[in-house]
């Protein structure tokens, strides 16, 4: 067994770290930039993404961050655990991300403010039928124990074209509907393929579709598609409770 691991804490991989320069408070031709600009800027780098392989089975969660009675971060005490189950370095208590590796399952760990999210990679596919994911190489117990709500939770394959060649009619078997929602990713080597319903294992599955884009195109790829389908749940969080008082106060203006 061979572990890996990362946290922002220590010198990162050059491929995995993106720098972003310093700007000033006034810009040379008189505009006037936020303070607190960097930042947030910077925080969008906080988690660099990990290189992908191609094929691979990826499952993505994302859940709510508790706290403990004394107010422990428990989603950090969960990635703890399993570190010292796997004999992986543990990572100082502030990482934003921690990658390690336990035989070919690979882990990213990574933590935002409203919440964190698991990302397992098995790089290897034996079908497109999705009968066996990611989490057929988790240990049972990570997954019950895990603390927190899931908010998102999805079910990825990275499908090389050379052996399916179309992916749509790949996509249109797989999902078995014709209604799925498909994208060359920025006119680029990917197609992107997902039907955005959870299936009954309450998962959403998404295909991805690699034309040649390399380790380092797919990892930032399945981590934007991660943040997009968490942060568009998380920013509906609210919808619920509006529709209710919108109910209430129509009901009162009424009187």
């Amino acid at each position: 067994m061979t572990e890996t691991s990362h946290s922002v804490s220590d010198p990162l991989p050059s491929s995995l770290v993106t720098e972003t320069p310093s700007t000033p408070d006034v810009s040379p031709v008189g505009v006037r930039f936020l303070q607190q600009r960097r930042e947030l800027i910077n925080e969008a780098h906080a988690r660099p993404p990990m290189a992908l392989p191609c094929p691979a089975a990826i499952t993505r969660l994302t859940a709510t961050a508790p706290t403990g009675p004394d107010g422990e971060d428990l989603a950090f005490k969960h990635l703890q655990r399993m570190c010292e189950e796997t004999g992986a370095p543990v990572p100082r208590e502030q990482a934003k991300l921690h990658a390690f590796e336990t035989g070919a399952l690979k882990v990213v760990w990574e933590r935002h403010t409203e919440f964190y999210s698991l990302t397992f990679v098995r790089p290897e596919l034996t079908d497109t039928s999705f009968q066996e994911t990611a989490l057929t190489s988790v240990p049972p117990a990570w997954l019950r124990e895990h603390p927190g709500e899931v908010l998102s939770a999805t079910h990825l394959l990275i499908v090389p074209d050379t052996v399916y060649s179309d992916p749509f009619e790949t996509a249109r078997k797989t999902f078995g509907r014709d209604d799925f929602a498909a994208s060359k990713a920025g006119g680029g080597p990917l197609v992107i393929c997902t039907d955005f319903r959870p299936h009954a294992d309450g998962f959403l599955r998404m295909m991805i579709f690699d034309q040649g884009a390399g380790e380092g195109y797919l990892g930032r790829a399945v981590q934007r598609m991660g943040e997009i389908d968490a942060y568009r749940l998380a920013a509906r969080m609210a919808l619920p409770g509006a529709r209710r008082l919108t109910q209430e106060l129509y009901r009162l203006e009424q009187r």
